[in-house]
This record gives structure tokens, sequence and C-alpha cells, in this order.
């Protein structure tokens, strides 16, 4: 391996490519990406609530066309549909579609080996200490 300073962004994407791999290869059976379980994962969680696209925009901090597209992806695949909202005609709420609601329990055993996985070997305080290190970083890059 060449020679790098040890910078904490290089190691953020580093492991950021590795955690997209693992989770690409899990969720490769379902035909879905990290990208799509992440806002099927926030709708499994929120069922109670109405989850619109701008939710789900500031929710992962991302652009609306980038949503829409996979909104739109979920859709194709039978994961999501888009039904008027009962609170404000202008917007669509996004729901859950029987498929979805099928394959729940399974994709969240999948997130949840992931998760295992990522805190294998870890104490729990190192595991309390790395999430503080981490919100830290997100807070000082936000500012």
């Amino acid at each position: 391996m060449l020679n790098q300073r040890n910078r904490i962004g290089i190691f953020l994407k580093e492991a950021a490519i590795e955690f997209d791999k693992k989770s690409n290869h899990l969720l490769a059976q379902y035909q879905l990406t990290q990208p799509q379980f992440n806002l099927l994962s926030c709708l499994f969680v929120n069922q109670d609530r109405i989850i619109r696209q701008v939710d789900l925009e500031k929710q992962f901090r991302l652009s609306s066309p980038t949503v829409t597209r996979l909104l739109h992806q979920l859709e194709s695949k039978g994961f999501v549909k888009r039904v008027p909202n009962p609170d404000d005609a202008r917007s669509k709420q996004i729901v859950l579609t029987s498929e979805a609601l099928s394959q729940q329990a399974a994709l969240l055993d999948s997130a949840d080996q992931l998760e295992k996985e990522i805190r294998s070997g870890l104490s729990d305080s190192e595991l309390k200490s790395g999430l503080t290190f981490m919100q830290k970083i997100l807070k000082n890059l936000e500012n």
C-alpha cells in the first residue's frame, strides 16, 4: 500500500466505501441498493407517521432529484407508492406496499447483521467514544 498521511477524511472515506460494498452485497438478494434501503428503513420505523418526499430529503441530506430517482426506483420495484397526503392536498405521502411489508423483517435482519459486523470487536466504551467522535466530526463539517 502507498504511504499516506494519517488523515481522518481518508479513513472516513475508506470506511464508507467498505460499508457500501458490504451493504450492497447483502441487499443484492432483494435487488436493492444501500440508498434505496435507507429510504425503506426510514419508512419502516416511521409507519405511524406521514412521510413526504421532502422529509426524506432532509433526513438523508439528499437533493430533490436524487430522492425522486430513488423513490421512482422503489416504486418500480413495488416497494413504495405515493398517495395523497391527508393533511396537505398539495403533497404526496410515501407509503410502503404490501410487498415491502412482507420483506420488512428480512431486510431489517440484514441491516442488523451488518451492524453486528461493524460493532464486532468494539467494547461498549469504544463504541460510545466512536459514536461521539463521529457526531463531533459531522458537526464540525456542518459548520
